[in-house]
């Protein structure tokens, strides 16, 4: 939301970032994907209402953000603390995957 100024319905969006985020973290999201379309949670880009290409911004500048104003978010640590910003072709990969599992 601070990156496109947009107002997001709040689980579709953590649907589909718990997946980005855990495949960039190496787990194993097939169960995750399965139990998302089981609920009938529509977490499409479309649906969710953003972009490939905002979506991109946001992975490739997350871990900027994390530790840019740290007392401002009063966000705990986690994967992007640690790891940084998603490198642009890893980002494309991770799209590529979210885009295929939620059609």
């Amino acid at each position: 939301e601070a990156l496109t100024g947009k107002h997001f319905v709040h689980g579709q969006l953590i649907a589909l970032c718990v997946v980005l985020v855990g495949a960039w973290q190496g787990q194993d999201v097939k169960p995750i994907i399965e139990f998302v379309r089981a609920v009938g949670l529509d977490c499409s880009l479309e649906a969710v209402g953003t972009t490939r290409e905002e979506l991109h911004r946001v992975l490739t500048t997350m871990g900027d953000f994390v530790l840019s104003d740290f007392e401002a978010t009063k966000l705990l640590p986690g994967i992007f603390h640690f790891k940084g910003n998603v490198p642009p072709e890893e980002a494309t990969a991770l799209l590529d995957m979210a885009e295929a599992a939620f059609v």
